[in-house]
């Protein structure tokens, strides 16, 4: 039986628990008047001559505004960009798509302007994640840069999030019109247009040191190019933006796991579990369905009860890649993997892979897939 101490808000903290540490810059991104940070064990250290002070915690009055809010937010100190797609090419076999990429805030702006464009102002961490069809090997690669024009950043003009050559563009009209996505990692090349098909969901709080949102379905298309041909690609996708005080990964006591499920009956689950490091206590569950209409309800609040049916022995930890979730007498679903082999030996290593659903919502039987995000080791 996992304990419910009901904070989803704060457990969205848990967004950038699974991300590799983010003191690792590529020497090459680095101007000759400026030194290329040392790979060091301690990346908590390797951030301590970063400014502490100057950023600004979100305002509680604030209101979401798209497209404005798709740009990235200086003032706050952190900031996270994450979208994921399910996907099924001819043979209606599942594949995965994943990017995120990472903002943290060194010099404050109002401490830049003093500065010289060779100050690292933000340090940026990206990582794509995709499998090409199944049995293969599901491909991922994280990149570090400095930001900086063209190389990593969000382009206000062309309203395109980058770091190096992956790239996520926004809708530059209406509402309606499609995101643009292209990536490639080792000899894989991805293309999408995502579509919005629910409204976003602000996230935020009066006591949250944080604020952004999330689009919990979006209609996506596209191709996948490997060595052996193109094939044409769709699917639905997920994507999150959030922003101000958010935990630097690998730090801190608490831990997170997540996991995002579109459900066949347009429902859609986010859950996330936060644990401490030092293994002391009860793990807590937070959990919000969100319905076909985009109307967002938390469950959960006085019955979680989190099984791990399967454990699997990966490279870097062992991860409970199964679970069973039982929460109220809204929602009682098994969740299993694709397949087992979706570890990534990042600097910090994650299992984030592709899932299946089955079981009950509402009294309703459901079918689904889904994206498990594990942090830290595993269990």
């Amino acid at each position: 039986m996992v304990a419910k101490r009901g904070f989803f808000l704060s457990a969205l903290l848990g967004l950038a628990g699974v991300l590799a540490a983010i003191f690792y810059l590529r020497p090459a991104y680095f101007s000759a008047n400026t030194p290329a940070p040392t790979v060091v064990d301690d990346w908590i250290g390797a951030l301590s001559g970063a400014e502490s002070t100057g950023f600004e915690r979100p305002a509680h009055d604030w209101a979401l505004r798209l497209p404005d809010d798709h740009a990235a937010h200086p003032l706050a100190a952190a900031e996270l960009w994450q979208m994921s797609a399910q996907l099924q090419g001819p043979d209606l076999a599942p594949m995965t798509v994943q990017f995120s990429v990472l903002r943290q805030g060194i010099i404050p702006p109002a401490d830049a302007a003093n500065g010289n464009i060779w100050d690292m102002r933000d340090m940026y961490r990206a990582h794509v994640i995709a499998s090409a069809q199944p049995g293969s090997p599901v491909r991922g690669e994280e990149r570090f840069a400095r930001g900086f024009a063209q190389l990593a950043g969000y382009d206000n003009e062309m309203q395109e999030l980058r770091l190096d050559t992956w790239a996520l563009r926004f809708a530059q009209g209406t509402a309606a019109a499609p995101w643009q996505f292209r990536a490639a990692v080792d000899d894989v090349s991805i293309t999408l247009e995502l579509v919005a098909s629910k409204a976003p969901l602000p996230l935020a709080g009066a006591d949250a040191p944080f604020q952004g949102y999330a689009f919990t379905r979006l209609e996506v298309s596209g191709t996948v190019a490997t060595p052996e041909g193109e094939i044409a690609v769709t699917g639905l996708g997920w994507f999150e933006h959030v922003w101000g005080e958010l935990p630097l990964p690998g730090a801190g006591p608490v831990i997170s796991d997540r996991l995002l499920v579109q459900l066949d009956t347009g429902d859609d689950l986010v859950l996330i579990t936060s644990r401490r490091r030092d293994g002391q206590g009860s793990p807590a569950v937070d959990a919000l369905l969100i319905d076909a209409d985009g109307q967002a309800s938390q469950i959960g609040t006085q019955r979680a009860k989190l099984e791990f049916l399967r454990l699997w022995q990966g490279e870097t930890g062992v991860w409970p890649v199964e679970w069973q979730i039982t929460l109220d007498d809204t929602v009682t679903v098994t969740v299993a993997p694709v397949f087992a082999a979706q570890e990534q030996a990042f600097i910090t290593p994650v299992w984030s892979g592709l899932v299946r659903v089955d079981g009950m919502v509402n009294g309703q039987p459901v079918q689904g897939m889904g994206l498990l995000q594990l942090a830290q080791g595993g269990t």
